[in-house]
């Protein structure tokens, strides 16, 4: 099992929760799981898990991201899904309505609580090709929903720390990373910087102008920037240091004076 899913090409993300599986388990082979750690949650996980449905073949199942899931062998798969390979008493199925990692969105809604944001997403009616939902203001504003695509997103190149998409916007529009939102990550928009704001409470989002743009998000923690600082604190010490004492140790060699 664990084989056959890291030779899928990242970024590549798994539900392993629906087999049964121990949580945090594929992290001890690379790879990626929804929600694979006991450690403690950072609160917007844990909110999207009490207040979302998130049971495979859902909507808050396509807003996941996850490529595959694991069930038990002779389960029936939910809607949606497709088997991929049954081994070692396990089915790997593919969601094929997945929603991309990265994907433009032509509408953004701001509520004003993530109550309200829950109760629109777990509305029959909710399309999240269609619409973003976040719980804090914005500092732009998109027309409403309609049925003109916004355009295409492709991730390039992705890490732990760092994330490049190329998105090409045929209108403005939101770019959403279903990437965790979380104090440190930074974002610019053809190396100019840009705010994130909390997609559907949980992931990245950015305004995207119209068109063809290069995006960065990058994680750069307060500790980070904090312990550069303390670093070339330090270095400039330790030159002005090693300066003195080079200076001194030259006095002390250098030759005496004959008297008159």
């Amino acid at each position: 099992i664990t084989d056959y899913l890291r030779a899928q090409p990242a970024p590549m993300r798994v539900r392993f929760d629906t087999s049964g599986c121990k949580p945090g388990y594929p992290a001890l082979y690379g790879i990626e799981e929804f929600g694979g750690y006991d450690a403690v949650y950072p609160r917007r996980v844990r909110d999207y898990y009490d207040k979302l449905n998130l049971a495979p073949g859902t909507i808050g199942d396509m807003l996941l991201s996850c490529e595959f899931a694991l069930f038990a062998e002779n389960a029936a798969l939910p809607q949606g899904y497709m088997k991929e390979v049954s081994m070692e008493g396990i089915t790997i199925a593919k969601n094929m309505r997945a929603l991309p990692r990265a994907r433009l969105v032509g509408s953004v809604v701001s509520v004003e609580s993530s109550e309200r944001l829950f109760d629109a997403l777990n509305k029959p009616g909710f399309d999240p090709r269609a619409v973003v939902y976040t719980d804090e203001k914005l500092e732009f504003s998109l027309p409403k929903a309609d049925a003109t695509p916004p355009g295409t997103a492709e991730i390039t190149d992705w890490r732990a720390d760092s994330v490049s998409i190329v998105a090409n916007a045929s209108k403005p529009c939101a770019l959403v990373l279903a990437d965790g939102y979380y104090p440190g990550w930074e974002a610019t928009v053809d190396g100019l910087p840009t705010t994130i704001f909390p997609a559907y409470h949980l992931y990245r989002g950015i305004y995207l102008p119209a068109g063809t743009h290069t995006v960065e998000f990058r994680y750069r923690p307060a500790s980070f920037r904090y312990g550069l600082i303390v670093s070339f604190f330090a270095l400039g010490i330790g030159c002005v240091s090693a300066i003195v004492c080079l200076s001194r140790q030259r006095y002390r060699l250098a030759p005496a004076k004959p008297c008159a």
